[in-house]
C-alpha cells in the first residue's frame, strides 16, 4: 500500500475497472466493435467521472473579526496578507490566543471568550480525477501470438488513447483447402488496456495511480478463405486475342493444387463457372469493407482481375478457333510438352499469368532446364500478376507491383515466353517476404 492515502484511493478505483465490450457474439469481417471500461458498480464510474472527494489541507482564521474595531493593545499579530488593510484605532474584543507547544490550532485561552485562532483544519473538498487509458492489442492464430499492429490488423478510428476504444478488425486471409474448408482457422484477438487516474491537488503536485493494466479480454473473430489459384495465358496481359484483329485466340490455363476444395465428382465436373463462383465468394465478403486497409483493396483487385480475365474466355475446352479455359489439378507440371492432356499447345507458349494465394504458396515457372532461366512468384497480399513474359527478366505488372514478388530469377539464354516447359507449386521459408 502506498503511504499517500489519495494514491491509494486512486489505485483502488483503477485496479476495480474492467474492460467490457458493447457488443456480443461474434463480429462480422470489419465490423465496428466497441469496447468500454467499467468499475464493479456504475455509481461507482459515476463519481469516477464527476469528481472524488479528498483530505487535503487548509487553513482557517478569524483575525479578521478584529478588522475596524477600537482597542488599544497593540500586540496583536496581524498575518502579512491582511495588515495593509486594516484599520484598527484601539482596544482589542478578542484577546489573542496562546498556542500550546507547536500544534496548529490548539490554544489555553478561556472557552468563555473567542480567541483569535489562527492554524490548518483538514477540509473535505471535491477534485476531479483525469482518467487516461492506452489500449493494446493482440492477435493468436495457429498457436502463436503476436502483438498486432495498427492500420494492418485492425484500424482505430479515434485511436488507442481514448476512454472507450472503437475498433474494426481486418479479416485475415487463410489458404481454402479441403482441410480449412471443414475446420476454418479461428483468430483470437486480446485486448488490454492500462489505466492512470490523476487528480490535481489544490496548492500542491498532482497525484496519479498505476499506471495500472487492467485484466485482458478475448474475442473471436473468422478469416477470409482464398484458393490458391494460378492462370496461364497464351497471350500478354491475359488478353484472349492477340491485339486487333482479333485473331489467334488464346487460351488460359488454368493449375489448382491438390489440395484445392474446388474439386467436382467427378473430376471433369469442375468448370470455369466453378471458378468463377469461388472468387465471387470472397469477394463478396471483402468488398463491404473495400478501403479499410491497402491488403483487402489488393486483393479485390487481383480477384476482379482474374475474374474479368476468365470471363472473357469462352466454353470450357472450347474448341481452338475460340479462347478457351482448361483446368488441371496438379502441384507440378513438369514438361508442359509431354504432359499437356487439354493439347492447348502450351509448350514454349505461356506469355502472362495471375496467381491468387492467400499464405505462402507460390509458384516457380521454368525453362526446358535449369540452365535456361528460371524465377519464382510469390503474393505479398495475396495476388501476384505478370502481365508479359515476353524478355529475358519477368516484370510484375505496374498494377500489382507492391504485391508481387518474384525472387531465385535465372536469366535464360532467350525469352521465357519462348521457352517455359514447366512450372511447379512452391513454399517460401521466410515467414514474410520482403518488401519492394
Amino acid at each position: 500500500m502506498n503511504a499517500d492515502p489519495i494514491v491509494d484511493a486512486l489505485n483502488r478505483i483503477a485496479t476495480a475497472m474492467r474492460i467490457v465490450p458493447d457488443q456480443s457474439g461474434q463480429p462480422t469481417p470489419g465490423e465496428l466493435l466497441r469496447f468500454h471500461l467499467t468499475p464493479p458498480a456504475p455509481s461507482n464510474l459515476t463519481a469516477l467521472v464527476q469528481g472524488a472527494l479528498s483530505l487535503i489541507p487548509g487553513d482557517i482564521s478569524v483575525v479578521a473579526l478584529d478588522k475596524n474595531v477600537a482597542f488599544g493593545n497593540p500586540q496583536l499579530a496581524i498575518p502579512p496578507d491582511l495588515s495593509g488593510n486594516l484599520d484598527i484605532a484601539a482596544g482589542l474584543p478578542l484577546p489573542p490566543a496562546t498556542r500550546a507547544g507547536n500544534t496548529p490550532g490548539t490554544i489555553t485561552q478561556a472557552a468563555s471568550r473567542l480567541p483569535d485562532i489562527v492554524g490548518q483544519l483538514p477540509l473535505r473538498v471535491e477534485v476531479p480525477i483525469t482518467v487516461e487509458v492506452t489500449w493494446s492489442l493482440k492477435v493468436t492464430s495457429g498457436g502463436q501470438q503476436s502483438t498486432a499492429i495498427e492500420n494492418r490488423d485492425f484500424i482505430a478510428p479515434q485511436g488507442l488513447q481514448n476512454p472507450t476504444l472503437d475498433l474494426r478488425l481486418v479479416p485475415p486471409f487463410f489458404e481454402l483447402s479441403r482441410a480449412t474448408l471443414l475446420n476454418p482457422p479461428r483468430f483470437k484477438y486480446t485486448i488490454g488496456a492500462s489505466v492512470t487516474l490523476t487528480v490535481a491537488v489544490p496548492g500542491g503536485s498532482p497525484k496519479s495511480s498505476g499506471p495500472v493494466s487492467l485484466p485482458e479480454i478475448s474475442i473471436s473473430a473468422p478469416g477470409v478463405g482464398i484458393p490458391t489459384i494460378a492462370v496461364f495465358f497464351r497471350h500478354a496481359s491475359y488478353a484472349p486475342y492477340d491485339p486487333p484483329p482479333l485473331e489467334n485466340p488464346g487460351w488460359a490455363f488454368v493449375v489448382l493444387p491438390t489440395d484445392t476444395p474446388l474439386i467436382g465428382s467427378p473430376l471433369d465436373t469442375l468448370s470455369r463457372e466453378d471458378l468463377l463462383s469461388s472468387i465471387g465468394e470472397p469477394s463478396q465478403l471483402l468488398l463491404p469493407i473495400a478501403g479499410l486497409v491497402p491488403a483487402i483493396d489488393f486483393m479485390l483487385g487481383g480477384l476482379a482481375l482474374l475474374s474479368g480475365a476468365l470471363s472473357a474466355f469462352g466454353p470450357d475446352r472450347g474448341n481452338e478457333e475460340e479462347p478457351r479455359v482448361g483446368i488441371w489439378i496438379r502441384n507440378e507440371i513438369l514438361d508442359l510438352n509431354g504432359e499437356d492432356p487439354l493439347d492447348f499447345g502450351i509448350y514454349h507458349e505461356i506469355s502472362s499469368m495471375i496467381l491468387i494465394s492467400a499464405e505462402k504458396r507460390g509458384v516457380r515457372i521454368f525453362n526446358d532446364d535449369d540452365n535456361h532461366g528460371r524465377f519464382a512468384v510469390f503474393a505479398r497480399q495475396g495476388v501476384a500478376a505478370i502481365a508479359d513474359f515476353d524478355g529475358r527478366s519477368p516484370t510484375a505488372d505496374p498494377h500489382f507491383r507492391s504485391s508481387t514478388w518474384i525472387t531465385d530469377v535465372q536469366t535464360p539464354s532467350d525469352r521465357f515466353n519462348d521457352q517455359t516447359a514447366g512450372l511447379r507449386y512452391i513454399y517460401y521459408a521466410v515467414a514474410t517476404p520482403p518488401q519492394p
